[in-house]
């Protein structure tokens, strides 16, 4: 980062930062890729930061998740003030307090009561924090009528049953991230039969607990349409395998970071239920690790699939690489595909698909050994579709000189070629 953080809030002060989005994480960072968080360095600068955000007009997106420990607790200590910047600066839409070893956000919710401005609010993981009187929180959303996102992981509820009975008259939220346990699956079920405003749901299953009530409401359920499972504890996945079959709302699933015992029993059921659904349109396999058998059958469903557009296989393991290129060498809708980090190092495949694939947009390829790319740059020649390369990290010798190569013949290509570049798309 060129600018520390001292200059950065004398020109947040005077309304001359000119991005609308301020990551005090990135401030204090040990070097440039990798951290530890050391939020001793802010804790004399924050105060200046939050009074130059009072009057500040620049700034929507304000993330101050992940600056806080229990030593040096730079956001809990300052929560007073920081309701005081909700409270006065109508321009800040999003706040992120994710990670901060928060035990005391009541300074927040009583801002949020009255605030016509926040629409995004996440207070994950911040394990301290208790409701002793969730009426605070049910207050926010029976009286706030702008904000329509909000994150709750991790967090500790007096009684979760008032909050979800609040949940099925509340016509704001539209967004929603919420651990899921054995207590409280059927609540969340009711909500999903009378809310109609919900349409993203990230939840966190936990103890391979039974979703088939939660499955049964998604058959019937026409209004969501952003399912999260990630990192869920799924034990039987055939109920909502079954909903996928009938549901026609749901166009983007995230089942990344799903342990072996998905696996072994789930994927099956997941890959003949995609054969017949044409609604969902991204799909998220990010860390779940998925063994050849069933790169098969994934690759019968690119075959037979007329509605996924984006698939993101990113860090599931090594596999058998030409399951998924001969796939899509008959694919015919998937636009977006991240086959990242997975050890690959055969780019012929991919030159081949291109060759002969009119349908891809953007291709991520990013952290693989693809050393010589002679063979990838051939079917790249004769591609008309791609927008977007992502070839960061993959060892590739002269990649400089041959992106200058592929620019002369394909200026409209944006090619990703340095973490630098790959870190800033992801700001």
């Amino acid at each position: 980062m060129s600018l520390k953080l001292k200059e950065t809030i004398d020109l947040i002060k005077n309304n001359t930062y000119n991005k609308q989005t301020l990551k005090l994480v990135k401030f204090i960072k040990n070097n440039k890729y990798h951290s530890f968080i050391r939020p001793e360095e802010i804790k004399n600068l924050y105060p200046s930061l939050l009074e130059a955000l009072k009057t500040n007009t620049t700034i929507t997106t304000l993330n101050l998740g992940y600056c806080g420990d229990k030593i040096y607790n730079v956001i809990q200590n300052n929560i007073n003030l920081l309701a005081e910047v909700i409270k006065t600066n109508k321009h800040i839409k999003s706040l992120d307090l994710s990670l901060n070893c928060l035990y005391d956000i009541n300074p927040i919710l009583e801002v949020l009561k009255k605030n016509n401005t926040l629409t995004s609010l996440d207070i994950s993981y911040n394990i301290d924090i208790v409701f002793k009187d969730d009426n605070l929180l049910i207050d926010v959303l029976k009286t706030n009528k702008t904000l329509t996102s909000l994150s709750l992981f991790s967090i500790k509820f007096k009684n979760i049953n008032s909050f979800l009975e609040a949940l099925k008259t509340n016509t704001t939220i539209t967004s929603l991230g919420l651990d899921v346990y054995d207590n409280n699956i059927n609540l969340l079920t009711e909500v999903l039969k009378v809310n109609t405003s919900l349409i993203s749901l990230d939840l966190l299953v936990h103890d391979y607990i039974d979703i088939k009530p939660l499955a049964d409401i998604l058959k019937k359920n026409s209004t969501l349409q952003k399912l999260n499972l990630q990192n869920s504890e799924l034990n039987d996945f055939k109920p909502f395998a079954e909903a996928l079959k009938v549901n026609k709302s749901i166009t983007s699933l995230n089942l990344s970071y799903i342990g072996d015992d998905f696996n072994v029993k789930n994927f099956d059921l997941l890959f003949e239920a995609l054969k017949v659904n044409n609604t969902l349109k991204k799909i998220n396999f990010e860390y779940t690790y998925i063994m050849d058998d069933y790169i098969k059958e994934l690759a019968e469903v690119l075959k037979v699939n007329k509605g996924l557009t984006s698939l993101n296989l990113s860090h599931i393991g090594t596999f058998d690489l030409s399951l998924i290129t001969e796939a899509l060498k008959v694919n015919t809708t998937l636009k977006e595909l991240n086959v990242s980090s997975n050890e690959f190092d055969d780019t012929e495949l991919f030159g081949e698909v291109l060759k002969v694939n009119s349908t891809l947009n953007k291709l991520d390829l990013h952290e693989n050994f693809f050393e010589d790319i002679t063979l990838f740059l051939d079917g790249l020649k004769e591609n008309t579709s791609l927008t977007e390369l992502n070839l960061s990290g993959c060892h590739i010798k002269n990649i400089e000189t041959i992106s200058k190569e592929i620019m002369k013949n394909k200026p409209n290509l944006k090619i990703i070629k340095d973490y630098d570049n790959k870190n800033e798309e992801q700001e």
